[in-house]
């Protein structure tokens, strides 16, 4: 005879909610992690200093204090 048993482990609704959590949490630290890479790539591009990834300097002033910027705008720029 068969035994029957209760619902534990095996369940099908508690791997449900194992995966959904893993994935929640994986997705989270994936898009922080590409949030940072993202940031730290705009930081080398509009010049900033490589020191702080992470500032309390918007990236209006950063742009506006960037001569890399000002130099690549005014060659694109057109003249007339």
């Amino acid at each position: 005879m068969a035994e029957l048993k209760g619902p534990g482990l095996s369940s099908p609704l508690w791997r449900l909610t194992v995966v959904t959590y893993c994935t929640g949490i994986l997705a989270w630290l994936g898009g922080m992690m590409l949030a940072l890479l993202l940031h730290f790539i705009q930081r080398l591009a509009f010049g900033y200093s490589p020191d702080f990834i992470i500032s309390s300097e918007s990236f209006l002033q950063g742009v506006s204090g960037s001569v890399a910027c000002f130099t690549l705008c005014d060659k694109l720029a057109v003249k007339k």
